[in-house]
């Protein structure tokens, strides 16, 4: 009853700063761009730009020192000393000061600890226990700032603050991390992530994942840490800070070293090592340190890897004799004992151990204890003491059991405190519903009587109307007929509008009529793209079939494995079949790119002759006149772009005619000229003709792209489209294209030395499809090439600058990341102008530069071709030199 009374208490007293609080829970679950326009805005009032730049200031702490001093100083200007507003401020002042190191700090934050609590809204008294924790932290006060984070947990969960609850349940995991105590610590990081992931920015999350990841690859849990960690080091929260990345990269060897993920992790490692050694403190590198050093014992370099732990000492100024307690050397002392054991120096391990185990034995048992028994016992087997391992061993055990016990023992407890706080919070959320139903009753109180007098006043009103109506009783008769002559009015005119509506809604439905179908056409574009996506994909997939199959049947044939080989061929006819498929869908979206060939315009026109008179139907004449003539076009869209113009002259003719074909050669450019008798065009129709879209006919009988997709082929190939037409006179559409000869399409055929290959065999391969790129590899090899692959065009990068250019670049186009294979291809060409390219895609690509191009998919023929070609592209070197 006493707790009931005082929740009602408290309840009672907080009403007037209960908005406060809900204030700042409200700004800290809008986005960030949110917050800025908010603090940018003049118009808002003072205070609520002050509560926004200081979430912003709370929120750039994880991110950017010089950004969270931005916004503090301007919240600064703008919160009054009276206010909560201030109280927050002065937390975060102390937050910042003391990450910059900064004297002032601590008298900064003795002022924030030393109101703590006394402060009016809940959030501004959270804070400030938030503050309370991380400066005990900092100062290595872990005990109390334990303690302040076990009070913010409980404070947070009552006023259900997902921020503050994530940064208490993160130090408390933190807390029982550093004491080796990785089982306890993770409910806290889980339940802080939890938390996190509900914030309106991602930052936090990042820091919750390293601390949570160090907790999952020490309990081995490597799988989910590894993809924490590959998630993080994407961050400008870990990319941005050199400290921060360097420890996300020892981190993530230390992972995938636990996976045997050796090969380049050394090499990596120490790469970004140099990378930001100046940039962070000598402690700092103390961790880097001792991952390599655990890398170089599991590549069974014991002797190197106490070089590297040794390191760890002299940054640390400790010896194992008086710096056991230390944090650094903890971390690495097992490790230092399995490269002295590995070494031969069985005794000296034996006695190392044995310092660890009394050390840590005064205290809890925890996971370095555990980890000091279990490397004695292999030691022990080492020099041959089966009797003392087992002995050790079974020690082991026993205390990982009491570590498992007491980390359930803990978890209840924990369960149990968290049912409390439950309890707690739904009194207090009664309490206020109560505080809020009294609320109402004096407001509902108030407005009876406000009712009352109104009543009052009524009847005073009515009064006097009622003295008014007899006054006006001998007006009454005049004023009824005219009523009567005004219904009959109203009655004609509320007819009149009644039709007037009758007519609106017919227009009406007319009008929804026309919306639905446009609305058809907009899912048949939607479709479209639809099916140029799946397209692509498809390629690729039928790219990995055709290269392995290609493949699988060779090595066959070599074999005499002839009914395997049929096999094999029946696939590979399969995939071509798929091939084809795809190649049908990206045209009838409209995506398939031009494949250019040297037509004889004339012989080809008139091999379609029997096509085009099927199609214009009986009642339509035909008549061409044909010239000579060579053009380089693709021979399907030149086909389409004829049936299309063809058949919008037999829709100009509904009673039939005739319409004339010409082909001429006119100065540079070859022209087209298609004419009909019919109906023709006005002048505002023929400048919108081959406009997308634009159609004459009614709504559903065309799309209106008929003109246009022959506009686009023309352009595309170099040519132009031009129509004349007059009403009642008919239309004359010509297709020009551009002049082209047999010398061209020689050049493209005997350019190709036939032994380039086998002058340029190192090829460097970039593909983010991990299938492709598996198949790729040994496709290339199995022709003679030396093969290096990368996943995306940084690695490629990164491999260039490691090992230089290769002979030959090969390349997915359309790749993630910030640049994609055109981009790396002219990336490389800055380096080398005339290095050979191979660019290859499974979707719709122009490419603006000189290289071969691939389309997906494609055999090890046209494979081998292409890197043929791409060769013969620059002059072979003079290898007698």
């Amino acid at each position: 009853m006493s707790r009931f009374l005082i929740l009602i208490a408290w309840s009672l007293a907080g009403a007037a700063h209960a908005a406060d609080s809900s204030s700042w829970l409200t700004l800290r679950t809008l986005d960030t761009a949110v917050l800025q326009s908010i603090v940018d805005a003049d118009s808002n009032p003072s205070r609520r730009r002050a509560e926004a730049a200081l979430v912003l200031t709370d929120r750039a702490l994880n991110q950017s020192v010089e950004r969270a001093q931005h916004f503090l100083e301007r919240a600064e200007l703008l919160v009054a000393e009276t206010t909560d507003a201030q109280a927050v401020a002065q937390s975060l002042r102390c937050q910042l000061d003391h990450r910059r190191g900064l004297a002032e700090a601590r008298e900064t934050c003795a002022q924030v600890i030393g109101r703590r609590l006394n402060v009016k809204s809940d959030f501004a008294a959270a804070l400030d226990l938030a503050t309370a924790m991380y400066y005990h932290y900092r100062e290595g006060d872990h005990e109390q700032s334990m303690a302040t984070a076990r009070e913010l947990v409980d404070r947070a969960a009552l006023i259900d603050d997902p921020g503050l609850l994530a940064a208490a349940h993160n130090m408390v995991g933190l807390h029982f991390a550093t004491g080796f105590r990785p089982r306890m610590s993770l409910p806290h990081f889980e339940t802080a992530l939890e938390n996190a992931r509900q914030l309106a920015y991602p930052e936090y999350k990042i820091i919750v994942y390293l601390n949570l990841a160090s907790s999952y690859t020490y309990l081995g849990r490597v799988t989910e840490a590894l993809e924490m960690l590959e998630e993080s080091s994407l961050s400008p929260v870990v990319s941005l800070y050199p400290t921060r990345r360097l420890v996300v990269a020892g981190m993530l060897t230390e992972a995938r070293l636990a996976l045997g993920m050796l090969a380049g992790e050394e090499a990596r490692l120490r790469a970004v090592v140099a990378d930001v050694e100046g940039q962070v403190l000598p402690d700092s590198l103390t961790f880097a340190h001792k991952v390599l050093g655990k890398v170089l014992l599991k590549q069974g370099r014991p002797q190197a890897a106490l070089v590297e732990f040794d390191q760890v000492l002299a940054i640390t100024g400790h010896t194992f004799a008086t710096g056991l307690t230390h944090p650094r050397i903890q971390l690495m002392v097992v490790a230092y004992s399995d490269a002295l054991r590995e070494t031969g120096q069985t005794a000296a391990a034996l006695s190392l151990l044995d310092s660890v185990i009394a050390n840590a034995s005064r205290g809890e048992p925890d996971q370095l204890l555990l980890d000091a028994y279990r490397a004695k016992a292999a030691t022990h087997e080492a020099a041959g003491d089966l009797a003392a391992a087992r002995t050790v061993a079974e020690a082991a055990v026993r205390l990982e059991s009491q570590l498992w016990d007491a980390s359930l023992q803990y978890q209840v407890a924990r369960l149990n405190a968290s049912l409390a706080t439950d309890r707690q919070q739904l009194e207090l959320t009664r309490a206020r519903e109560r505080a809020a139903a009294l609320r109402d009753r004096a407001e509902r109180e108030a407005a009876l009587r406000r009712q009352s007098w109104l009543l009052g006043a009524l009847v005073i009103m009515l009064a006097g109307l009622l003295q008014y109506l007899r006054s006006q009783k001998l007006k009454a008769s005049t004023e009824r007929a005219q009523a009567v002559r005004l219904e009959e009015q109203v009655a004609a005119r509320t007819r009149e509008l009644e039709d007037q509506m009758a007519l609106r809604m017919e227009a009406e439905i007319e009008h929804r009529r026309i919306i639905k179908k446009m609305s058809e056409g907009e899912k048949m574009r939607a479709l479209g793209q639809l099916t140029a996506g799946v397209a692509h994909d498809f390629n690729n997939l039928m790219t990995v079939v055709t290269l392995g199959a290609d493949q699988l049947r060779s090595r066959l044939i070599r074999d005499d494995d002839e009914p395997s080989a049929e096999v094999l061929g029946h696939i590979v006819e399969a995939a071509d079949t798929g091939a084809r498929i795809t190649r049908g869908l990206l045209a009838y979206v409209r995506k398939q790119p031009l494949q250019p060939e040297i037509l004889a315009l004339d012989d080809f026109l008139e091999q379609a002759r029997p096509i085009f008179r099927n199609t214009l139907g009986e009642r339509i004449e035909l008549d061409m006149h044909l010239e000579p003539c060579q053009a380089l076009v693709d021979k399907g869209q030149l086909t389409t772009s004829m049936l299309n113009l063809l058949l919008n002259a037999r829709e100009a003719m509904p009673n039939g005619g005739p319409i004339w074909v010409s082909l001429r050669s006119v100065d540079e450019r070859i022209d087209i000229v298609v004419r009909d008798s019919g109906l023709g065009m006005a002048a505002d129709v023929r400048q919108r003709a081959v406009d997308p879209f634009f159609t004459t006919k009614d709504v559903g009988e065309g799309t209106g792209l008929g003109l246009s997709m022959v506009f686009g082929f023309a352009r595309q190939s170099g040519g132009d489209l031009a129509i004349q037409s007059a009403p009642g006179q008919g239309t004359s559409v010509t297709l020009s294209l551009p002049h082209a000869d047999a010398s061209i399409d020689e050049s493209i055929e005997h350019r190709i030395p036939t032994n380039a290959v086998s002058r340029y065999t190192r090829v460097l391969a970039v593909e983010d499809r991990a299938m492709l790129l598996h198949v790729l590899k040994p496709t290339l090899e199995q022709l003679g090439m030396a093969v290096h692959v990368a996943a995306n065009a940084q690695q490629a990068l990164e491999y260039v600058a490691r090992d230089g250019l290769p002979d030959v670049l090969i390349s997915d186009i359309v790749m993630p990341g910030d640049f994609d294979g055109i981009d790396l291809a002219q990336r490389l060409r800055q380096r080398q102008h005339d290095l050979p390219v191979v660019l290859m895609s499974g979707c719709s690509t122009t490419v603006d530069m000189d290289c071969e191009f691939l389309r997906k998919p494609f055999s090890v023929d046209e494979l081998w071709q292409a890197v043929e070609r791409a060769m013969g592209r620059v002059e072979a070197p003079d290898w007698s030199k």
